[in-house]
């Protein structure tokens, strides 16, 4: 996930931005609330920009530093590797009231190709964002050390053509979600020159931003309402080059407003705990998915359609995580004590 301090957990840092971690905690809720939702509407309007958000906070965040493979490594390949082995561990269990014909070694094999789409994330398929990350984080610092500002420019719109076409030419998928990354990387860019010209946008008045939040949401709206699915693992991008980058920076830029808006202490320790909840609900969810649909006595289908069980599921999913994270980051506490006095 974005990071802007060497660690995840939520321990406060004077080193941390307000506003992100809402804008981090708003947006890992509309994570869990698409991951949710089978109801076509809310999926939609969710998916137009639920994952843009983090790969435009990712470049807000972006400074030039050396060593950067090794620490993305640190910060977001080991925790994919760790939890995408823990996760698979519970699939295998899971999977035997499940009637799924997928091999358990092709999923397997898969943690370490980390390629699209979903289905070869089974066992948890929230993790590829953490691999996508990497490369997005790495492609961009490349070409930000490599070329000058016109240049840089240039080579990054080029890369998010390709990705855009790409499925459209090839059904191939590339390990490390590589395919994802190229359109990704334009989202990532965009949240790096925003960062330049905060301070001086207009967009800093009240009024105007209330106004660009009405009329984001209708436009949203209309727009889930008529193009396809926007599904950036699947390498669906909708209809439109221009509309995909729109929308996704106008869903995000809401978001942003709002985060800036809102002091919620419980958000803010969402946002500070990211990592984890991305890494964590989707199991969580899918167990209490059927719990839910089972004591309501309907089908998941039915409980994943209805826009007021949708919220409810998500709730109780995020609550049982936050417990989770608790009891993660006291183990984690515990054993950084340990290996200290060691």
């Amino acid at each position: 996930m974005p990071e802007y301090t060497h660690t995840h957990t939520q321990e406060p840092s004077n080193n941390r931005i307000q506003w992100i971690d809402i804008a981090k905690g708003l947006g890992i809720i509309l994570i869990i609330l698409g991951h949710t939702s089978n109801n076509a509407i809310l999926s939609k309007y969710i998916y137009c920009f639920h994952v843009p958000l983090f790969f435009l906070i990712s470049g807000y965040l972006y400074t030039k530093r050396d060593n950067l493979i090794k620490r993305k490594s640190k910060s977001l390949l080991l925790p994919y590797f760790i939890f995408s082995i823990l996760s698979f561990g519970y699939w295998l269990i899971e999977r035997m009231f499940r009637e799924q014909e997928i091999s358990s070694l092709k999923v397997f094999a898969n943690i370490f190709i980390a390629q699209g789409p979903s289905e070869k994330f089974i066992y948890n398929a929230a993790l590829w964002f953490l691999p996508c990350l990497f490369i997005t984080e790495i492609l961009f610092d490349i070409i930000y050390k490599k070329t000058t500002k016109n240049s840089r420019f240039l080579i990054i719109f080029a890369t998010s053509i390709l990705g855009y076409v790409y499925p459209k030419i090839t059904t191939i998928r590339l390990p490390f979600c590589i395919d994802v990354a190229m359109t990704a990387l334009m989202f990532y860019y965009i949240g790096f020159l925003f960062k330049q010209v905060e301070s001086k946008m207009i967009f800093n008045k009240k009024i105007i931003n209330i106004l660009i939040i009405i009329l984001g949401i209708i436009g949203i709206f209309a727009y889930s309402c008529t193009q396809q699915s926007t599904d950036m693992l699947r390498l669906d991008y909708g209809m439109n080059y221009l509309m995909f980058y729109l929308i996704g920076c106008l869903g995000s830029y809401i978001v942003y407003t709002t985060s800036k808006e809102i002091n919620i202490n419980y958000i803010t320790w969402i946002g500070r705990n990211s990592l984890y909840f991305m890494c964590l609900h989707e199991p969580v969810k899918r167990i209490i998915i059927k719990i839910y649909s089972t004591i309501l006595k309907i089908s998941t289908d039915d409980a994943r359609g209805n826009v007021i069980h949708i919220i409810l599921m998500t709730i109780i999913t995020t609550l049982i995580v936050s417990i989770l994270v608790v009891i993660l980051n006291k183990i984690l506490e515990f054993i950084e004590k340990k290996a200290k006095k060691a």
